[in-house]
């Protein structure tokens, strides 16, 4: 078992769309940047060669929490066999205020994860999630996608290949490694801003 790291960086023109609304050109971030990363290089097919099971997506505000957390995402990895998508659910909605702005948002994957390479089905999925869903961030499109009413045949077949983990943990608002820790043993990598 072994990994490998590969990192890549945009242009500012790839960064960034711009949308023309009568003589005004508007620049919309919302998903353009992370998209325009994500889709190229999981449609790369010399990442589908049968060298690489899979790629684990790391942006830049994960943390590692816990030493040795690179031994356990390689043995993370290794199952349930064949899934296509591992990732964290959000937390903390426990208290009153966040629980009342719960919304069908918050219940998809967070992008940081592990993602399938040499699944023809996978790469199809994530094609069609592109053309559907292009403009909306694309761990969000992916469960807009599978829970769209219009593709409840997809979810039927394929929903037991989307996995959550505790190994992951996507925090809103402040968090601590003490606390998440102490609170989780088994999660080695936090996504989240507000790191105290």
């Amino acid at each position: 078992m072994s990994a490998t790291a590969l990192h890549t960086t945009l242009a500012q023109h790839d960064s960034l769309r711009l949308h023309t609304n009568g003589a005004v050109a508007v620049c919309l971030r919302v998903a353009t940047g992370p998209n325009n990363l994500f889709y190229p290089l999981m449609d790369d097919d010399a990442l589908h060669d049968g060298s690489y099971d899979y790629a684990f997506w790391m942006e830049t505000d994960a943390f590692p929490v816990q030493s040795g957390w690179l031994d356990r995402l390689l043995e993370e990895s290794q199952s349930p066999r064949g899934f296509w998508r591992k990732g964290p659910t959000q937390r903390p909605l426990h208290t009153p205020a966040l629980l009342g702005m719960v919304g069908p948002h918050h219940y998809h994957m967070n992008a940081v994860g592990w993602y399938r390479l040499g699944d023809p089905c996978y790469r199809e999925y994530l094609r069609r999630v592109r053309r559907e869903h292009a403009e909306q961030p694309f761990d969000v499109s992916q469960h807009r996608f599978l829970h769209d009413r219009a593709h409840f045949r997809i979810f039927q077949e394929w929903a037991h290949k989307f996995v959550y983990t505790d190994v992951l943990q996507n925090w809103i608002g402040e968090w601590s490694a003490v606390e998440v820790v102490a609170a989780s043993p088994n999660t080695v990598i936090v996504h989240g801003k507000e790191r105290v």
